[in-house]
């Protein structure tokens, strides 16, 4: 397998290596915008959908996704609380 450019040894560690890595930016920003949906969310008794908070970022000048995936990620963070 070495010849094809496949490490034979102990697999070169890559599922460990993969772990070891700090979080990407994207993944990092993410969390921080699920915080920012739950203090909306709860700051207006829990009644704001997708779009009062997309609308509410905007306005606040928070740089945020598309307006599906904000709904995602509110009603990911307003379930597990």
């Amino acid at each position: 397998l070495a010849h094809v450019g496949v490490d034979d040894g102990d697999g070169g560690g890559t599922y460990y290596a993969a772990r070891a890595r700090p979080p990407s930016a994207r993944v990092a920003r993410a969390a921080e915008l699920v915080e920012d949906i739950k203090v909306a969310h709860k700051a207006n008794l829990g009644v704001y959908g997708a779009r009062k908070i997309h609308a509410e970022f905007n306005r606040e000048g928070i740089r945020s996704c598309a307006v599906r995936t904000v709904r995602e990620r509110v009603h990911r963070a307003t379930a597990s609380s």
